[in-house]
């Protein structure tokens, strides 16, 4: 079955351990915070502060026959869908992705995304034919060492880096 991005409803304070359980049975879950600095209101001392971009909701990728397994862990408590529609909205990968580069590079509030992506970040590629997300373990010069779940084997293989910045 294809697997598909769609984003979930948590209860509050559960994204973290949602994404990670999710993370354990196998699955991508994404959760998009913002840091900025402020100043302690008393001590004056500057302060980090780490909010969730999308309070309440988890991105996740998984396929139709996933989503009862979803649906049981701990602290989800649905899909996103529209109203009236029993099945749950698909996200378009470039979306996520994007949001992953703005996350990266913490340029939410300027409305640029960047391109550049860095070890450990998440790209669309293709693999037998068909779009897939992909880990990013290690860049050449000309190539990106990706790591991927396909058909439930973890495979490593190496992509074309301008074509991946292009995605």
């Amino acid at each position: 079955m294809m697997n598909n991005w769609h984003i979930l409803t948590v209860k509050p304070n559960a994204g973290t351990s949602v994404e990670q359980e999710l993370g354990d049975c196998g699955m991508l879950a994404l959760s998009f915070f913002s840091e900025k600095t402020v100043k302690h209101h008393r001590t004056k001392r500057e302060l980090k502060k780490v909010n969730p971009i999308f309070p309440g909701y988890v991105f996740v990728l998984c396929s139709i026959g996933d989503m009862p397994d979803v649906l049981g862990i701990d602290g989800v408590t649905g899909f996103l869908g529209a109203a009236g529609d029993d099945d749950p909205s698909v996200i378009e990968p470039s979306i996520v992705i994007d949001l992953l580069r703005r996350e990266r590079h913490g340029d939410f509030r300027s409305g640029k995304g960047s391109v550049a992506f860095e070890i450990g970040d998440i790209v669309l590629c293709n693999v037998l034919g068909e779009e897939t997300f992909a880990k990013v373990v290690d860049i050449t010069e000309t190539n990106a060492i990706l790591e991927a779940d396909i058909n439930g084997k973890r495979i490593v293989f190496s992509d074309d880096a301008a074509k991946l910045r292009a995605t």
